[in-house]
């Protein structure tokens, strides 16, 4: 009898469907860009749904968001975080200023999904696919247009804006416990006082006049049941301390408090004293009376000045550059008090002070504390040694270099040399430039650093600013971040009594005395 063979399944002939997501953003909430954000997921849906090449993962989707950063961008990271756990093979968005307009975040993640993870990021628009060789250059220059594009549109917007602050013109910005936004005839935004809340905020003035502090006013309100604008029960003494601070309460208003220093920059800054602000009298109705609002004032103050003992409010050198290893917010500086006395400064997580420990649990620092561990950093960066090599040789080398470069893709865009060859000698000459610009950085630092060939013994914040880029707080750590690229990481403890060895023995003891006294 013949033994007879059939094959079921060849794996060979069974074609493997590679997995699929696509990306789409629009900044604004505009009607004609909503209109624009349903047609490009529509679009990406009928296009890679259908397809037998493609299992369609989903599509990602940010509405309303600038592309300025990947940070508040919710989508864009879980759609990255799914491609680097293996859920996402291939990333399609229309085009790069859609994927991001930040030049070093777009190579940054195409490059680490590449490389790490083999995931393809592709750019229909300019069809681009970042499996080329040659992608990388490309995307580097459509990604500088991209954010050149937002720079010019910033600096448009704010040319537009502080005109408008000039005519006396008030941006009705977020929200305002006591007052509705409503359009009046003309289409214009206009507050309108809400009459519930508007009880509280006078409720809020009375009791503040009458010797309770913020912190004691935001715990009675609790008690009352009284939500906050968001409908939420839980008020925080921030929150009544710009109700009882803020001008809008008596009618007026003030433009331009606070600037961005940089289309980049997300923080708001307020100490440039050639940004001038506006004040606006009579903008709209007051809930509270001027008299009591600058006898409120005055109060403030004199509590203020017997809280901080005699401490002059200034910036902080170290303010907007301490960024939490957790959470990636803002480090704010408070005062510790006890029983009306400051007793030490104290640089806290934005969002842990804001939203509590639950939103992130990151440990705060004392600002001695930090400013200790800094003295020693900075002693450790002045004895790392850089190249000395003249600046301006250098900075016509880079511009020798990047000419050829030029030439060389002009040479391979028109075919007289292959992409390998291109890909070869444009590495070689990238490299060559990184090493320059890093040396250029490096002697820079040189130059300032000749007048502190001597260890420094005390904090001095103006090394701040001219070394130190950022600093990172996580995990009892903290990391300087130089200008020039060196880090430099310390070690450092609070100092507080439950850190103290038999502390926690102390305390047990001292409570069973307690009871046992308490007993007899």
């Amino acid at each position: 009898m013949e033994t007879k063979i059939t094959v079921l399944s060849d794996p060979a002939k069974i074609k493997t469907k590679i997995k699929v997501a696509a990306y789409v953003r629009v900044s604004t909430d505009s009607e004609k860009q909503q209109h624009s954000f349903e047609a490009q997921k529509q679009y990406w849906e009928n296009k890679l749904s259908n397809s037998d090449d493609y299992e369609y993962v989903g599509v990602f989707a940010d509405e309303g968001i600038s592309g300025k950063s990947m940070r508040n961008r919710t989508q864009f990271l879980a759609m990255i975080e799914q491609a680097k756990c293996g859920k996402i093979q291939m990333i399609f968005t229309k085009s790069v200023s859609r994927f991001g307009r930040n030049f070093k975040e777009i190579l940054q993640i195409v490059r680490e999904l590449r490389e790490k993870h083999n995931v393809e990021v592709y750019f229909e628009e300019e069809n681009i696919k970042t499996s080329d060789p040659l992608s990388d250059t490309i995307l580097a220059i459509r990604a500088m247009v991209a954010e050149q594009e937002l720079k010019d549109f910033s600096d448009n917007q704010k040319w537009s804006i502080r005109k408008k602050f000039k005519e006396g013109f008030v941006s009705h910005c977020g929200r305002l416990y006591g007052y509705n936004y409503v359009k009046d005839a003309d289409g214009n935004t206009v507050m309108e006082i809400n009459p519930e809340q508007a009880r509280t905020v006078k409720l809020i003035y009375n009791l503040y006049e009458n010797g309770m502090g913020t912190d004691s006013i935001a715990k009675e309100l609790d008690k009352m049941g009284i939500k906050t604008y968001t409908n939420k029960n839980r008020w925080s003494k921030e929150r009544i301390r710009y109700i009882l601070t803020c001008e809008k309460y008596i009618g007026d208003a003030i433009s331009q408090k606070t600037y961005t220093e940089n289309f980049k920059e997300i923080v708001n800054r307020n100490d440039n004293p050639d940004i001038p602000m506006y004040y606006i009298e009579n903008n709209h109705e007051g809930i509270i009376d001027k008299d009591t609002f600058n006898r409120v004032q005055d109060i403030h103050k004199e509590r203020s000045n017997k809280k901080l003992i005699g401490r002059e409010q200034k910036r902080r050198a170290l303010t907007g550059k301490i960024i939490c290893g957790n959470c990636q917010s803002v480090y704010r500086h408070k005062v510790y008090q006890y029983k009306g006395k400051a007793l030490y400064g104290l640089w806290i997580c934005s969002k842990y002070l804001d939203y509590g420990k639950k939103h992130c649990s990151n440990h705060s620092i004392k600002e001695k504390i930090l400013e200790d561990c800094f003295v020693k950093a900075f002693n450790k960066f002045i004895t790392i040694k850089t190249e000395n090599d003249k600046l301006k040789r250098q900075e016509e080398n880079i511009k020798v270099f990047k000419e050829k470069d030029g030439e060389l893709f002009g040479l391979m865009h028109n075919g007289y040399i292959n992409k390998l060859d291109y890909i070869t000698e444009h590495n070689v000459l990238i490299n060559k430039i990184k090493e320059l610009e890093k040396e250029i950085l490096a002697k820079s630092q040189d130059n300032l650093l000749k007048m502190y060939k001597k260890e420094i013994t005390v904090f001095d914040e103006k090394l701040i600013d001219k070394f130190v880029k950022e600093v990172t707080v996580q995990n009892w750590t903290v990391t300087f971040i130089f200008k020039n690229g060196v880090i430099i990481k310390e070690k450092y403890s609070n100092g507080t009594p439950g850190n103290k060895v038999g502390w926690k023995d102390k305390k047990w003891r001292q409570n069973e005395e307690n009871y046992s006294n308490s007993n007899e």
